[in-house]
């Protein structure tokens, strides 16, 4: 594959389902070129294992609601636990209003809402209060194939 044929790059091509993760290549002819499954490909094993991840997620300085937005959103995982007529399997976004402004700019937005408590999306989703915790081989990962700790 030729990077100057490329046209796009999908880290998460929700064509088979959100749930059933696959990256994807599509050419400058719109031909996919690569189409690849998660559960072997090794950069999004790693990745969804935490093994790469910035060392700032570890800690993360915005967490909880440190960050000072309007508004914050996210993947609304555990959706189908809470609001199961409401699940999408290509996803369905998780948006915290924050403020009086955030309010006011999400009530102009065209959407198709639903609305759970904050506890409810806590309990699905407890990254928005935590940082991700380090993968057990991080420190190794970056050692052999970064040389840099």
């Amino acid at each position: 594959m030729k990077i100057e044929n490329l046209k796009n790059f999908n880290f998460r091509d929700k064509r088979i389902g959100l749930k059933r993760n696959h990256c994807s290549a599509i050419n400058n002819d719109g031909e996919i070129i690569f189409f690849e499954s998660s559960e072997i490909n090794s950069y999004f094993k790693g990745f969804l294992y935490n093994l790469y991840l910035r060392s700032s997620c570890h800690n993360c300085s915005v967490k909880p609601h440190k960050s000072g937005s309007d508004i914050t959103i996210g993947d609304y995982w555990g959706i189908e636990n809470i609001l199961p007529e409401f699940y999408d399997e290509n996803g369905v976004s998780l948006v915290m209003i924050n403020s009086e402004k955030g309010r006011t700019i999400f009530n102009l937005l065209n959407k198709n809402e639903r609305e759970t408590t904050y506890a409810e999306a806590l309990a699905v989703n407890p990254y928005i209060e935590k940082s991700a915790v380090p993968h057990k081989n991080r420190a190794l990962f970056f050692k052999i194939f970064i040389m840099a700790p």
